[in-house]
């Protein structure tokens, strides 16, 4: 009996953990982007294509996102759960995992150079390729990473935890975008960045498969 409203208790705090990790962060990026581009730009915005200069981006977008969802969470992990950067995919990558980034280095690669000879782009190449490194960085550690292993604790199976991050990611993080786009694009995206993490057992390689799709995606 006493084992059973101990589990209950745990699955409770597991719970919370994953809400608060979901809920934070967010509510923290909306507040570090919207005052810099006040004090920046005069006027309160969120929308990074309307963005021209590195700087601008960094300030705005980048500082506040690593911010929110990587510094912050990372450093609860560590010093109030006390656990180890190895639970969120910080180790040695096996040789597998060291390929698959190569692969999805030479595909950013080739899409910054596509970006760079495209004289339609009103946004310079080097602010979207900087952006979209910080983006697929942050999303993955917070997501892959931190709330992935949270997940771990509540379904012990990686599979299940795996679907629910990526309604996460796409619902949730993407909540913005139209339901379908969300459900035929960014569910299934989410779905094998999630497998990529289980499957290598690290977090570089979902890291550089999300930032190759982000660039992939915008150099059509």
């Amino acid at each position: 009996m006493v084992s059973k409203i101990i589990k209950k208790e745990n699955l409770l705090e597991n719970i919370i953990r994953v809400i608060c990790y979901i809920s934070i962060p967010l509510c923290l990026l909306m507040c570090l982007t919207l005052l810099p581009s006040y004090f920046l730009n005069g006027s309160i915005s969120s929308d990074v294509n309307k963005m021209t200069s590195l700087g601008q981006v960094i300030m705005c977008f980048s500082i506040p996102m690593f911010i929110s969802l990587v510094i912050l969470p990372v450093l609860v992990k560590l010093f109030l759960q006390k656990e180890k950067l190895y639970n969120i995919g910080f180790h040695r990558p096996k040789l597998i995992g060291i390929l698959f980034c190569i692969a999805f280095l030479m595909v950013v690669v080739w899409s910054y150079i596509r970006l760079e000879n495209n004289p339609n782009m009103t946004i310079p190449a080097n602010v979207i390729i900087i952006q979209f490194l910080v983006v697929a960085i942050s999303e993955e550690i917070i997501l892959r990473g931190v709330i992935m292993d949270e997940l771990d604790k509540i379904f012990q199976n990686k599979y299940a935890s795996c679907i629910v991050n990526a309604a996460i990611f796409a619902f949730i993080y993407h909540s913005s975008e139209t339901f379908s786009s969300n459900l035929c694009v960014r569910f299934p995206l989410g779905l094998i960045l999630g497998i990529l993490r289980v499957k290598s057992g690290e977090i570089y390689s979902p890291i550089m498969l999300h930032w190759a799709y982000n660039m992939f995606i915008i150099s059509y």
